[in-house]
């Protein structure tokens, strides 16, 4: 897939996250402002509109009505809509690279600044691996962790605006791992979402270390 549908597919899982993060594959009709847009994405007007113009032609969202100031906006089912932008094939295929893009990346992610939602599950996880060794089960840990980071509609709209940004430069193997990160953020639950589950992962990681550095 070109850079240009990757970012098509890009800023329509930002905005589902800015106008409502629970948005699935369901029909939903929804009024925004253009303006709360533009502050909300660092967008000028013009690139909004044309993105969603965009969006329109290809049939996932559709324009109700449009002035100055709001946009009245229907969205269709697009869980097979999304299908015909990504093959369920690529995305299963591409999955396991995840945790290289995100290393790849590193520098779009705040790994290396300590934050409170996920320091706690680091000390819960230091706690289990002092006492049970370095190979215990931190599968419950996970599971709270990822349930509870990634139902945060600021943490949500963060991490759509930086799989944004990632497009822009992005060479032909990121864009195609990127595709199916956002495939994957359009239609799991965040406790189902490998590229979710993997970034907590790795903020984990970094949290332990300061953890045992202080």
């Amino acid at each position: 897939m070109d850079r240009l549908k990757s970012r098509e597919l890009a800023f329509f899982n930002l905005l589902k996250s800015l106008i409502s993060p629970n948005i699935k594959n369901e029909s939903i009709d929804y009024t925004v402002s253009i303006e709360d847009l533009q502050q909300k994405m660092h967008m000028d007007r013009q690139i909004i509109s044309t993105f969603i113009a965009k969006l329109q032609e290809d049939g996932l969202v559709d324009i109700l009505e449009k002035n100055e100031s709001r946009m009245d906006m229907h969205f269709e089912r697009t869980h097979e809509k999304l299908l015909e932008f990504v093959s369920l094939d690529e995305v299963e295929s591409t999955i396991k690279d995840i945790k290289e893009f995100i290393g790849r990346n590193l520098k779009f992610f705040d790994f290396t600044t300590s934050r409170d939602h996920t320091r706690k599950y680091a000390e819960e996880a230091l706690e289990r691996m002092e006492k049970d060794g370095e190979d215990f089960d931190m599968t419950d840990i996970i599971e709270k962790g990822v349930n509870d980071v990634f139902n945060k509609e600021n943490v949500i709209v963060e991490i759509n605006r930086i799989i944004f940004t990632i497009c822009e430069n992005a060479d032909e193997k990121d864009l195609n791992i990127l595709e199916s990160i956002i495939y994957c953020s359009l239609n799991l639950p965040a406790v189902e979402n490998p590229f979710y589950i993997t970034l907590f992962l790795t903020k984990l990681c970094f949290e332990i270390e300061f953890l045992k550095r202080g």
